[in-house]
């Protein structure tokens, strides 16, 4: 019987390991790019507030204005 050549090819364990590491690479860049994203969701939360206070603001004018 002929042996097969050892070739270059990594065994299936390391195709694994190799996987696993890809794999922590990515979450470790998610969590990265979602802590700088955060300022952005704190803005997003604080536009309906900020909305609702100026239309509040502009209601107040217009009625002393229209009743004064």
């Amino acid at each position: 019987m002929k042996r097969q050549p050892k070739s270059d090819k990594p065994t299936r364990a390391q195709r694994k390991a190799l996987r696993q590491q890809a794999r922590q690479a990515r979450i470790v860049e998610l969590k990265r790019l979602s802590q700088t994203q955060n300022p952005l969701q704190i803005q997003d939360k604080l536009i309906l507030p900020i909305g609702l206070i100026f239309a509040l603001v502009v209601v107040i004018l217009v009625m002393r204005r229209w009743l004064g």
